[in-house]
């Protein structure tokens, strides 16, 4: 196993500490095959790459670190989530990275992507009341502790500003200094470092969650079914072209027939939330070397899984809303077929040396039927379910061999699952922030897996 050489200690904000640079030609994949609904924004689409040699437009302070060196012949970085619910690719939620080593102002690319999205943020904010903008600044490990959480902070308040500028009020606006950010990569290269010195922001339903349903309104539940889909498990798919194996199933399926009498503007569906995500993969070599790729750094759990930031239900296509005084009729639904996908080659992205020999997949949901009424969730009934693979690949013969994806359904429970906070997990991004979203093909991948070799 490769060894990094000694630190050494460091006051000042985000310098430089000695690294050594594994597998930086590799690409990570992770996404949710087949599904349309969100698509990854291309990273930085309006400021591409510069050569090494190349200045850019918003230059860093001059220094001779590796970790400078890279953020200064590298443009901000841009990852998106889209959000195709309004008919054209719009983003709710953001990561800008590569900020300039130990500098907090937004770089030329955040500012233009900012701009792009914050009129439309301030429309989405007027209409729904309920709506919010979290930031939560990052910085990468090296320096001080202290003085990193400083630079994050005002990351993050430059952005705050930069929305109050264009009409966002202060109270819609939360910085998150509550806890300590993940890392979104090892830091192993200076590309991984720009990966962690980032600010996160994205839109919000502020969600207060209750117990009992308000006095003017009444749900009736018949039929409340969840069970397996009971569609065969495709075979998996080995794509050379763009590098990926991918393997997915058609897990979970439920629904319920509802009479909803309420006032008005009152909604009843499931809400999904994913409690754990596990992905790990094995290579070989022609020598014998193994390398493992461990994807629990990009974990942000537990996660709202929703089609989109501003959802109020897993599926608001299958989900029922009351527009006024009455009483309403019909089904509401929910189903979900997730994927595991990794590269079939790594680090080198076509030719190894690394190929995929084995892989395992694990992810466990609850899905919660409950009833929205002026802002707050009311949970009726909550059930469990997980999906589970491990099986060792064979690149050449294009077959695998062992556990195939299978899933496990719990049945209904009354009321909200023991020990969850869904207000606070309401409060969080999506789980197609990091992990579903993830691009399958080109170098943009905002997370990096743990990688170990033998």
């Amino acid at each position: 196993m490769k060894k990094s050489p000694k630190t050494t200690k460091n006051k000042s904000a985000e310098n430089d500490k000695p690294f050594f640079s594994k597998a930086e030609n590799g690409e990570s994949f992770f996404s949710k095959p087949g599904d349309n609904t969100l698509q990854l924004q291309p990273a930085d689409t309006k400021a591409k790459d510069a050569a090494p040699t190349a200045a850019v437009a918003d230059a860093c302070k001059a220094s001779s670190t590796p970790e400078s060196r890279w953020a200064n012949d590298n443009p901000g970085k841009v990852f998106g989530v889209e959000d195709r619910s309004s008919g054209k690719s719009e983003s709710n939620e953001l990561i800008f990275w590569n900020y300039c080593v130990g500098e907090a102002a937004m770089r030329a690319a955040h500012r233009e992507r900012l701009n792009e999205v914050a009129d439309r943020w301030v429309e989405l904010l007027k209409k729904d009341s309920n709506l919010k903008v979290k930031l939560q600044g990052a910085a990468s490990t090296s320096g001080n502790a202290d003085s990193n959480k400083a630079l994050a902070a005002q990351r993050a308040g430059i952005i705050r500003d930069f929305l109050i500028a264009k009409k966002i009020p202060d109270s819609r606006i939360v910085i998150d200094t509550t806890s300590s950010p993940r890392s979104m990569a090892p830091e192993t290269s200076p590309e991984n470092q720009a990966r962690n010195r980032r600010v996160e922001l994205f839109l919000f339903r502020s969600t207060p969650v209750v117990n009992k349903l308000l006095p003017w309104v009444d749900v009736q539940v018949q039929n409340l079914i969840i069970g397996q889909q009971g569609v065969p498990t495709p075979k998996p798919t080995f794509n050379e072209t763009d590098n990926f194996f991918a393997r997915n199933h058609f897990s979970m399926k439920a629904s319920a027939d509802i009479t909803l009498t309420s006032l008005g503007g009152t909604g009843v569906g499931f809400s999904q939330v994913l409690t754990r995500d596990t992905l790990m993969a094995q290579y070989s070599d022609n020598t014998g070397r193994t390398l493992v790729l461990d994807y629990g750094n990009c974990n942000l759990l537990p996660c709202k899984d929703l089609e989109n930031a501003t959802s109020h239900f897993a599926l608001d296509g299958l989900s029922m809303f009351n527009s006024g005084p009455g009483t309403t009729q019909g089904k509401v639904a929910i189903r979900d077929r997730p994927g595991a996908v990794f590269p079939l080659h790594y680090p080198d992205s076509k030719t190894g040396p690394f190929h995929l020999t084995h892989y395992f997949w694990m992810m466990d949901f609850t899905v919660i039927l409950g009833v929205r009424e002026m802002g707050a969730f009311i949970p009726l009934n909550h059930a469990f379910w997980s999906v589970a693979a491990s099986e060792d690949v064979n690149i050449k013969k294009k077959s695998v061999s062992g556990m195939a994806p299978i899933s496990v359904v719990s049945d209904w429970q009354p009321g909200m699952a023991p020990g969850m906070n869904l207000e606070a997990i309401y409060a969080g991004p999506t789980c197609r922030y990091v992990r579903r979203s993830e691009q399958v093909t080109g170098k943009e991948n905002v997370c990096r897996p743990t990688e170990t070799f033998e």
